[in-house]
């Protein structure tokens, strides 16, 4: 197996998704080559890595292995409730996950709060480094 046959299958939320209060995350890692999704030899055992999440290249914080009928993955719950650091209401999640003796895979998700005063596109979001340039600019 090699780390170019896997990628990441965000789950929840949808890229572009406006998010409210507590909102699940949801990603499993998959075989690229394997596309039917009733297949489920398609997945990596989840046993086999782990996986963390952040929010605008924020401290990662880990996911937990959920196992179910829905198909396995792992989980983990975005309290949005304090999310106002950026002006624009955009905000961008990162999801890596971990596969020992391989390698890591990240994927990325635009999300958007109520309070945002403009449309989110792809990419409209500021990295921790941006976000402290633009601060000190105001200092």
């Amino acid at each position: 197996m090699e780390l170019e046959e896997l990628d990441i299958e965000v789950l929840h939320p949808e890229q572009g998704d406006e998010v409210n209060g507590i909102q699940p995350i949801q990603a499993r890692v998959y075989f690229k080559n394997l596309l039917n999704d009733k297949d489920r030899t398609r997945l990596l055992d989840i046993a086999a890595y782990s996986m963390t999440w952040s929010v605008d290249d924020e401290k990662q914080s880990q996911m937990q292995r959920t196992y179910g009928k829905e198909g396995d993955h792992f989980r983990a719950n975005l309290d949005t409730t304090q999310w106002k650091w950026n002006f624009s209401g955009c905000y961008r999640i990162n999801i890596r996950a971990e596969i020992p003796e391989l390698g890591v895979l990240l994927a990325t998700r635009d999300i958007a709060t109520p309070n945002r005063w403009k449309e989110c596109p792809a990419g409209d979001t500021l990295t921790l480094a941006e976000r402290r340039k633009f601060q000190e600019g105001w200092a």
